[in-house]
């Protein structure tokens, strides 16, 4: 439900399921489009007025954690990837709790969140 509320927002990426597949998503990630880090945390801020909680998409770039001084790990390159989408990408809440009225008051306030930060 929430991606066909979304559906007309060209200025966000969703994930799509293949055909035959039934996800169960930890939360649904969304892409924003030229986005910035400014510019997603002032989208976050609307979203956390509205009530709508966010997370940072997969925990962010997971190699930069504070967890990880503690390991011995290897990084390849230079993770261009994980930092466009700790800049760009966020989690919307997605349970078995919201009702269709809740994802489409998401999709309100994330495209009145989008509009207030152009």
């Amino acid at each position: 439900a929430f991606r066909r509320a979304v559906k007309s927002l060209t200025s966000i990426k969703v994930p799509l399921a293949g055909d035959g597949k039934s996800p169960s998503w930890f939360g649904m990630p969304v892409i924003i489009k030229n986005c910035t880090k400014k510019r997603l945390r002032s989208i976050k801020e609307i979203l956390k007025g509205s009530k709508i909680e966010s997370r940072p998409f997969l925990a962010g770039n997971f190699a930069y954690q504070p967890v990880m001084d503690k390991y011995t790990h290897v990084k390849y390159g230079n993770l261009r990837i994980s930092k466009t989408l700790e800049e760009t990408a966020l989690a919307l809440p997605c349970h078995q709790s919201l009702k269709k009225e809740d994802m489409h008051r998401m999709a309100d306030m994330l495209n009145q969140a989008l509009e207030d930060t152009k």
